[in-house]
């Protein structure tokens, strides 16, 4: 047994000092562990380890009933006063049946222009501070779940705390999969009847190199070298005519999404992310090939000196939390995505299409409007938010007219309507914009 604890101890510090140097300049470090917790998920899972999987081995079977090991972090160049060795800033659960990590809530790396834009408030342990914000991030043990289901772990876990809807630990999200189990591969359609379910909309996008096998099967349809009584024809006819004006995404469609706070599921080739300079090349799931699909969730962007989008920020389940991918990684090696709304809510794609035809209509009578659409220079920055908060901005009486303010006060509008402000450049530049 202690043999197996200091196996067990290696294991999970080398699981720290990963994440460490990847996302965090190596200054991430434990600080206080307690080897007992009452950790909500790893108490849903170790049912299903003790009743379901057959195939623990008996040191397994006999450490599936204990509780959750607990790893306290610290920022090491944290100037902490004379309470610093009561402090922490985040933690690690680990499960007692392997080194891997049932849930982490990791602080977010102080980093220039790095911004986690989908972080939500969680409680703390931390008797100074009790909460702390950031994106929850999980490792799966291989035996429960590949990357599929634990990506979308974090983004069920992210939107249950915000619109307040049920908690689905790793374990029920795998029961509620149709005819799978988390050790198969998942595709990202299995997850729609689950959402359904908790009562979310969704979409599924794809993306360019997806679109590129689309055109060349409808090329092959128009040319005739496809029967026309062949079953794809008719997949084609009824989907891919119908989806193909607005359900392509890429870094210009994720950006307002990830604005939105709203984290979005994304899948690329395995072999892709590990061409990406830098990107952690660590323990990829069990039995799946470098060719193979992998899903990462896109939690934040950074910015470069120009203040344009540089990178998107992800959490891999297989690599590690905060780590950044190119943005025009996003347009060429995107194969699909799902994004996950509040019930009754458009997708942007179509939103972005109405907005065409609406400020078509107000440039009728708008000046400043005409003037940058005639230039091709009207810049949009989008986002999802809440009616009522956007009612609240035309409540100052001293910014609009009373007629606009009496207007929004009255309307009846969903819960959540997308913002769209309008800008050209040289109003970017002073981060202004028209309306």
């Amino acid at each position: 047994m202690g043999r197996y604890n200091e196996s067990f101890v290696s294991q999970a510090e080398s699981i720290l000092n990963r994440i460490s140097e990847t996302s965090y300049d190596g200054q991430l470090r434990k600080s206080l562990v307690i080897h007992s917790v009452n950790c909500k998920e790893w108490e849903a899972e170790k049912k299903l380890f003790s009743q379901k999987i057959v195939d623990l081995d008996s040191e397994s079977l006999n450490r599936a009933h204990l509780a959750a090991t607990r790893w306290y972090v610290d920022i090491s160049s944290s100037n902490h006063d004379s309470y610093s060795r009561h402090r922490h800033i985040g933690h690690i659960d680990f499960r007692p049946i392997s080194p891997t990590v049932s849930d982490a809530f990791l602080p977010i790396p102080e980093k220039e222009n790095f911004f986690v834009t989908c972080q939500k408030m969680y409680k703390s342990d931390d008797f100074s501070d009790p909460v702390i914000r950031t994106v929850p991030y999980i490792i799966p043990d291989q035996r429960l779940s590949w990357c599929a289901p634990a990506s979308m772990w974090i983004i069920f876990t992210s939107l249950s705390n915000e619109l307040g809807r049920q908690y689905l630990s790793l374990y029920e999200i795998i029961d509620n999969l149709p005819k799978k189990n988390g050790s198969r591969p998942i595709e990202a359609r299995d997850f729609d009847r689950l959402i359904e379910k908790l009562g979310y909309s969704y979409y599924y996008y794809y993306g360019n190199c997806k679109q590129d096998l689309y055109d060349d099967i409808e090329r092959k349809f128009e040319s005739g070298e496809c029967k026309q009584e062949c079953k794809l024809k008719h997949l084609y006819d009824h989907i891919w005519r119908e989806k193909k004006n607005y359900n392509l995404m890429d870094s210009s469609v994720l950006y307002p999404y990830i604005e939105s706070e709203i984290p979005v599921y994304l899948v690329f080739k395995y072999a892709d992310l590990l061409n990406i300079p830098g990107y952690p090349a660590t323990e990829h799931d069990s039995g799946n090939p470098p060719d193979d699909c992998h899903a990462v969730v896109a939690i934040g962007h950074t910015l470069d000196d120009n203040g344009e989008i540089d990178t998107f920020i992800v959490h891999d389940v297989s690599a590690s939390p905060f780590i950044t991918i190119p943005r025009d990684f996003i347009d060429t090696c995107l194969l699909e995505a799902v994004v996950i709304l509040p019930e009754n809510t458009y997708h942007y794609n179509f939103v972005r299409l109405l907005l065409t035809k609406t400020v078509e209509t107000i440039a009728l009578f708008d000046d400043k409007i005409r003037g940058i659409i005639a230039d091709g220079k009207i810049i949009y920055r989008a986002y999802l938010m809440r009616s009522q908060r956007v009612k609240f901005w035309f409540t100052d009486r001293t910014k609009y007219p009373e007629q606009i303010t009496n207007t929004f006060s009255r309307a009846d509008v969903p819960q959540y309507v997308w913002v769209f402000e309008m800008s050209n450049p040289e109003l970017k530049i002073s981060d202004l914009s028209i309306g």
